[in-house]
């Protein structure tokens, strides 16, 4: 049972009855004293404000109120009228406050708040709307409680009442929710650049919050192993910040990598400190095994967050997969030749950017030319940029032979001081390309070169002769 306080308005009206009189008055709009705003959602420890406001009155001259609170849920701090508030008089001495008083223990399960106000002649009475006080609240414990107005009573410059209507406020003091940890793959998309290339998938933990007591971890990543080949699994270092881990050896099959992690007890079998932030859980390292252009899912499933009670499901959590792109293949291969007169090796790099596999890449020295295999889905459009040192194998941009499968193709090409970059495009499938020089490491020598001019002029010659041939038993059967 709440107390029962004989009502200040008595000593209101006996004032204003003195000052002004009695006079009856109708009132045609509903007049609201209301604790704005209506509801309040917060969190433990944090102050809240809230307006106690009037609405639509006419001729105001004094108010009286309490409020009534949950003292285990909030406590009030203080109550003041703001600068420049409904009921401000012009003249300070026009006023009078017969009670303004907080009481967070007014009985063992509520909070008081009890104030009082007056204007005094010859201040005019007020109409309209406004501000009548700002009270501050403290969060103390949690749950829920209503702000609410009680033996609320207004009166005109006459003395008499005004009717109204009062509007509680409704405050919920609660934890935020608390946010739920992301597994994921880093990178979101892996994009190697040649065959051979090992390439580190990470599996983080993100925004993981220490209330979730988290001290187990799981996972499972899918992957193709007709492109990918597992080298290694290690720990990542985000869980060894918080205290010795034991790391599940992996199971590696041909498709998925199983991982487990756990946070070991630091004290008497008790944890006293619980991971949160973000970082990697865990390294695994892959080889790409096949060339461009492929594609596929790194695809994280089967995960699990254990908290200390190990209860199932485990601590709520989303998962997000990552992707597998190699659709352009960089490939420095290595050309070796030896000089047979010398018998010194010469080592020289030449490059390859492609959307195809390249395989097979040889220089024949003799023929001044290098050869490669393009192999690629049938029906796109595959291409070719190949850089080659001036010094293995070189050309006037428009003198060299491109041929693929035999047949002479366009291209471009362009060239500084040491290398020169070749660039073509072709319908895929497995191609054989040659690209012919002019100049090769050595040049030949002169003997060399007369040897091969004479040959090519005893082909002609011979060629000559066949013609004559054949087109003299042409005539012969006639």
């Amino acid at each position: 049972m709440l107390k029962k306080e004989k009502p200040l308005l008595l000593i209101i009206i006996f004032l204003l009855a003195v000052s002004l009189g009695s006079l009856e008055r109708t009132y045609a709009q509903t007049t609201t004293l209301s604790i704005k705003p209506s509801e309040v959602i917060i969190e433990p420890d944090q102050e809240f404000t809230v307006d106690v406001n009037i609405t639509d009155v006419q001729n105001m001259y004094a108010y009286e109120f309490k409020i009534y609170y949950l003292n285990s849920i909030v406590n009030a701090t203080k109550a003041v009228r703001p600068p420049g508030h409904f009921m401000e008089p012009s003249d300070p001495a026009n006023q009078f406050i017969p009670k303004w008083e907080i009481k967070n223990n007014y009985n063992a399960t509520h909070g008081r708040i009890w104030l009082g106000f007056t204007l005094l002649a010859p201040e005019p009475a007020k109409s309209g709307s406004g501000i009548l006080a700002k009270i501050t609240f403290k969060a103390i414990g949690e749950g829920s409680t209503l702000l609410s107005l009680k033996d609320t009573k207004l009166a005109d410059n006459t003395g008499a009442p005004i009717p109204h209507v009062p509007e509680n406020c409704y405050v919920t003091v609660k934890l935020p929710e608390i946010p739920q940890p992301t597994f994921e793959v880093d990178p979101k998309i892996a994009s190697p650049t040649h065959r051979g290339e090992t390439i580190p998938i990470n599996i983080t933990i993100k925004d993981l919050d220490e209330r979730w007591k988290a001290v187990g971890f799981e996972f499972k990543l899918g992957y193709d192993n007709q492109l990918l080949k597992v080298v290694n699994v290690t720990e990542g270092p985000f869980l060894k910040q918080f205290g010795e881990t034991y790391m599940v050896p992996p199971v590696i099959k041909p498709n998925y990598v199983l991982f487990g992690l756990l946070l070991l007890p630091h004290e008497d079998g008790v944890w006293t400190l619980y991971p949160n932030g973000s970082g990697t859980l865990a390294t695994i390292l892959f080889e790409v095994t096949h060339g461009p252009p492929v594609s596929a899912n790194l695809t994280l499933y089967d995960t699990k967050i254990a908290d200390i009670t190990a209860t199932p499901p485990g601590v709520p959590h989303t998962a997000i997969s990552g992707e597998y792109k190699f659709l352009i293949e960089i490939l420095p291969s290595t050309i070796t030749w030896t000089d047979p007169t010398t018998n010194q090796t010469h080592t020289f790099q030449v490059q390859t950017e492609s959307n195809s596999t390249i395989s097979d890449i040889t220089f024949l020295q003799l023929h001044r030319c290098l050869t490669l295999t393009l192999t690629g889905p049938e029906g796109t459009t595959g291409f070719l940029n190949i850089t080659i040192p001036r010094k293995l194998l070189d050309a006037k941009p428009e003198e060299w032979l491109i041929l693929l499968d035999g047949k002479p193709i366009t291209y471009t090409a362009t060239q500084n001081t040491t290398h020169t970059c070749i660039y073509f495009t072709y319908s895929t499938s497995t191609k054989t390309a040659y690209i012919f020089g002019v100049n090769v490491i050595p040049e030949f020598p002169a003997t060399a070169i007369l040897l091969a001019l004479l040959f090519t002029a005893a082909t002609a010659i011979s060629t000559k002769k066949l013609f004559k041939l054949k087109k003299k038993d042409k005539a012969n059967n006639k």
